[in-house]
């Protein structure tokens, strides 16, 4: 069976904004029992060098395990983890979740992978080491350079086993807008080439836009999907609340209703 479906905001860096969103979450019909909020941690392998120290939208990952423990149980902590070493990406995702025994307490236990395709033997490390993680293979613009619609549906065919969503990510945080004609027919072929995996999409989505792209998508598209917004939703690298919240209403007014 399919994981459910996220709807998600990236970015988080301080306990207030994670308890923010959460109350306008509960104002907007969450808790809800067909989608999952997803609150997003930035964090790459140089942050794993110096836990004391946080990135322009990254907090200390030192602070990962208090700031995951923040949100509530009805949500879906995530790691976005961003690393040019693929070759040891295992060892990394190791050291990642045992600071503050992030997984062993069962504070986070979900990664987006934020690696052009990521290697399948080290996706099978850190699944034999955490049986319960739970892996979202970003597939970035750098993924998709040069491939057309087929070749990238073919290509992730064989994380199909090994991860539980799949989302389109052209922006990677950076605001840009989302193809909705290229990215339907992405969304498709990748529902034929990964039936056990729950396609998702983000890129330039905000309170301005994300109802009728959703509505967009749903026309085109016979499944539940996933969403993420992070770059039109802040300023200064900080979540702009009444951004999230505009977002969120919009957003659930037209997934909750489906």
């Amino acid at each position: 069976m399919k994981e459910k479906p996220y709807l998600g905001i990236t970015g988080f860096k301080t306990e207030r904004d994670v308890k923010e969103v959460t109350d306008i979450l509960m104002a907007n019909g969450f808790p809800n029992e067909d989608y999952l909020p997803m609150f997003g941690f930035i964090v790459s392998k140089n942050r794993l060098n110096n836990l004391a120290v946080g990135g322009t939208r990254s907090p200390p990952a030192k602070e990962l395990p208090f700031l995951s423990e923040c949100t509530t149980r009805w949500t879906l902590p995530m790691m976005h983890y961003f690393t040019e070493k693929n070759e040891t990406l295992a060892e990394q995702v190791r050291q990642l979740f045992s600071i503050g025994k992030m997984y062993d307490d069962s504070l986070c236990r979900a990664i987006q992978l934020n690696v052009a395709w990521p290697q399948l033997e080290q996706i099978g490390k850190i699944l034999q080491e955490y049986q319960r993680m739970r892996i979202v293979m970003q597939i970035p613009a750098i993924a998709m350079e040069g491939l057309s619609v087929d070749d990238i549906a073919r290509r992730a065919s064989g994380y199909d086993q090994l991860v539980k969503w799949a989302l389109i990510d052209p922006s990677g945080g950076t605001s840009k807008d989302f193809d909705i004609k290229r990215g339907l027919e992405l969304m498709n072929a990748l529902r034929e080439s990964m039936p056990n995996t729950r396609i998702g999409i983000a890129g330039g989505l905000s309170g301005d836009n994300v109802k009728a792209r959703i509505i967009q998508i749903r026309n085109g598209y016979p499944e539940k999907f996933c969403i993420d917004a992070q770059g039109k939703l802040m300023r200064d690298n900080q979540i702009i609340m009444g951004e999230a919240a505009r977002y969120l209403q919009q957003s659930t007014s037209a997934l909750l209703t489906q």
